[in-house]
């Protein structure tokens, strides 16, 4: 019996993959648009068709998308601005090609999370557009198409890659950014590598496997008992912070709690440089454990080999933010709203202090208002105020988990 566990964050993946047939030949990079290659179902625009052909002299930008797809929607916003900025000389398309996005779906998709997000208004949105799926083939969403001003295709990108900067390089010509290749044909449910002609199902005893960023395999997290008694542990293109705080089961604790000696600083961040998001992601993959325990004692042990970096739980003596009753009074917690706990959880996700609170705070409830996880950290700190609780900043002692380079390591693996 077989079972599976897949995590796909970042990035959605496309439910259904187009398949192309024999009168539409895929286009991709170097490749010039097709004469008649009209957009049809065109909402937010005077009107409801637009020819690609007429936007010759602009850049254009095919924003592929779906109302599932949360990291779609949230960039919209961006799109929006990008749009205005460069509104003579650039033109981005919304396009959903999936069927079953109709204008009913998509509306309501607007209306969930109005006001934060809603639909761009200066940005055409083309929906049901099943066809441009098989010119612009790809596994996961949102995939960004970039055709220059005499129309022919130079580009395609995630998200990260559609910036001002990057739109100003295009119209110039230089396309010196990271190109989103997705892979149709890779298999997260396949190991990584096989060897010749070997059966790996079978043959396999027991192996693990790190390396870099695959292109175009997406972002994934497997867990799979591929044969009796083997497991298969599998986590693809995430940063190498994610690889160890599994390893560790540190996934729950705040990263406000996690210290990092600065001879490993580098590995861990993530900075505003577009290919550090794929300079420091990596796959890892581990077969023929009897178990997660094992799996990640495995793991643990390839991390600390590889990377030359521990782990290790020590009490700290460091400055935190502590919360407490305003004025020495009594918190009068209502009878029923939100545990505490989640306001806790909220503000250690925000602050770079670790939050912590009085005792006497311990089981207490809260009316959270509609609008909290779109709060800022100083935010939600005068909503807490203005119910009579208090933030003050002092030392306390925590635990906390120092990441440093490894002296010495001694390894007793036990599967």
């Amino acid at each position: 019996m077989k079972w599976i566990f897949c995590l796909l964050a970042l990035l959605c993946l496309s439910i259904a993959h187009a398949q192309t047939n024999n009168n539409i030949k895929p286009l991709s990079i170097g490749d010039t648009l097709p004469a008649g290659l009209v957009l049809t179902n065109v909402l937010n625009s005077p009107v409801s068709e637009i020819r690609l052909s007429d936007l010759k002299g602009k850049l254009v930008i095919l924003d592929f998308w779906a109302t599932w797809c949360s990291a779609c929607l949230e960039v919209f916003p961006k799109i929006e601005t990008l749009q205005k900025e460069f509104a003579g000389s650039l033109q981005t398309l919304l396009i959903n090609p999936f069927v079953r996005d109709d204008t009913v779906r998509v509306k309501k998709a607007f209306e969930k999370l109005h006001p934060r997000i809603s639909m761009p208004q200066n940005v055409p949105v083309a929906i049901q557009q099943a066809v441009f799926q098989k010119y612009f083939p790809f596994r996961f969403v949102p995939h960004y198409v970039w055709i220059n001003q005499e129309g022919r295709i130079i580009a395609t990108t995630s998200k990260d890659e559609v910036t001002a900067a990057n739109i100003r390089k295009a119209l110039k010509g230089d396309i010196s950014f990271h190109l989103k290749n997705d892979n149709l044909d890779f298999n997260p449910w396949k190991p990584l590598f096989t060897a010749g002609t070997l059966n790996p199902d079978s043959l396999i005893g027991r192996r693990s496997t790190i390396t870099p960023y695959i292109e175009g395999a997406g972002y994934w997290m497997v867990l799979q008992d591929y044969a009796p008694g083997k497991l298969r542990y599998c986590i693809i293109n995430y940063p190498a912070l994610t690889l160890f705080t599994e390893a560790f089961d540190l996934a729950e604790v705040p990263v406000n709690r996690l210290v990092f000696d600065s001879n490993v600083q580098d590995l861990f961040t993530i900075t505003d440089a577009e290919t550090d998001k794929y300079n420091k992601a990596y796959c890892y993959e581990v077969m023929g454990v009897n178990g997660l325990p094992s799996a990640k004692r495995r793991m643990r042990i390839d991390l600390e080999d590889y990377f030359g970096i521990t782990v290790q739980q020590q009490s700290r003596l460091i400055p935190v933010k502590h919360i407490m009753a305003a004025g020495n009074k009594e918190y009068q917690s209502p009878p029923d709203g939100t545990s505490f706990n989640v306001v806790l959880r909220r503000l250690n996700d925000l602050s770079e202090l670790p939050f912590t609170m009085d005792k006497t705070l311990e089981g207490i409830f809260i009316r959270l208002p509609a609008d909290f996880y779109d709060m800022s950290l100083q935010e939600i700190e005068r909503f807490l105020f203005g119910k009579g609780l208090q933030v003050v900043e002092r030392r306390e002692t925590l635990d906390v988990f120092v990441f440093s380079r490894g002296e010495n390591i001694v390894h007793n693996y036990k599967p």
